[in-house]
């Protein structure tokens, strides 16, 4: 993984997400950490760290999981 840089296009940076896992748990946050294209846009189906509003920080494998993008605070 890598950390995000200022080469991230702003509307990438703190990407939020709702992630939900097969087995009905959900995370809300933004994303702080993982793999990008060539663009500086997330890949979101790799494995990437999210940061809850409280401060933890999970990682999450982006593969295996349902992501709705464009969540508000």
């Amino acid at each position: 993984m890598t950390s995000p840089t200022a080469t991230i296009p702003f509307d990438q940076v703190g990407l939020r997400l709702l992630v939900s896992a097969d087995d009905g748990s959900c995370l809300e946050g933004v994303v702080v950490q993982g793999e990008q294209d060539d663009a500086g846009r997330w890949d979101l189906d790799s494995r990437f760290v999210l940061q809850t509003d409280e401060g933890e920080r999970f990682s999450v494998n982006g593969w295996c999981c349902s992501i709705e993008t464009g969540v508000s605070a």
